[in-house]
């Protein structure tokens, strides 16, 4: 008899995970917008789902590739040169799968704009990746939570500001006037990183590493951790700004001139 229950159990159980895919995929459907105008500014605001903004070449539109069910869509505003997107939720009602938000398709969101095209570029998610590749913009603010952030091939000619929880964020071959990181509980990465004026990194129970094109003289660093290694100086020289801090974390931070 106890066998027989067991088999009802995981038969059942096989049930209800079936169902929940079923209900929570609600058919979603691939979709495109494209726009061929002089496009400055660009606002996505998200949640569940990865986001990929790639540069490509000028002479290209800017084009948003997504999906759409019936329970949910997105709203694309255009106003002189700035296109918003935004997602737009409707309840599905109370039943026995409320409580799931499973994305079993693993879809994305993929933005395509040209490289050299945007002044302005926003992005909010959550429980997502936002990852940036191929871009030089005036101002970059990108914010998820319970996500990494992955920024490639970039610059920001005024500000580039990274905000996550929960996820790490990593920075390769990235060109900043004022740079700013925060997350917690994860690591903080940088690599061929160009600061032009100021950089600020912070994050909790996380590792800060990093490689700085120039010498650390050029600096007035403060950097800051406990309960971890710390291979920089306080240091009051320098015409820029570097500004670490850590905890249950250490800091190593090399420069390509020293």
């Amino acid at each position: 008899m106890k066998k027989i229950g067991l088999m009802m159990l995981g038969i059942t159980g096989c049930f209800v995970l079936a169902g929940c895919q079923s209900w929570g995929n609600s058919s979603y459907e691939e979709k495109q917008y494209e726009n061929t105008g002089n496009v400055q500014s660009l606002e996505i605001n998200d949640d569940n789902m990865k986001i990929n903004v790639v540069g490509v070449d000028d002479d290209q539109p800017l084009t948003i590739n997504y999906h759409e069910s019936e329970y949910e869509t997105y709203k694309i505003s255009e106003q002189g040169n700035k296109v918003s997107m935004k997602k737009q939720n409707r309840s599905r009602g109370w039943n026995i799968f409320s409580f799931f938000n499973w994305n079993f398709d693993d879809i994305e969101l993929t933005v395509e704009v040209p490289k050299d095209q945007l002044k302005n570029l926003n992005i909010t998610t959550k429980n997502g990746k936002i990852v940036v590749e191929g871009l030089t913009v005036k101002e970059s603010r990108l914010k998820t939570t319970n996500g990494s952030l992955l920024v490639e091939d970039f610059r920001a000619t005024d500000i580039l500001k990274l905000e996550t929880t929960n996820g790490k964020v990593e920075l390769s071959d990235v060109q900043v006037k004022e740079g700013q990181i925060e997350t917690t509980n994860a690591k903080i990465n940088f690599d061929q990183l160009v600061i032009e004026d100021s950089f600020k990194a912070e994050t909790t129970n996380g590792k800060i590493r990093g490689t700085i094109e120039g010498s650390q003289k050029d600096f007035e660093i403060e950097s800051k951790t406990t309960n971890g290694d710390n291979n920089l100086e306080n240091s009051g020289t320098g015409s820029k700004k570097l500004k670490l801090k850590t905890t249950n974390g250490s800091v190593r931070v090399d420069f390509s001139k020293d």
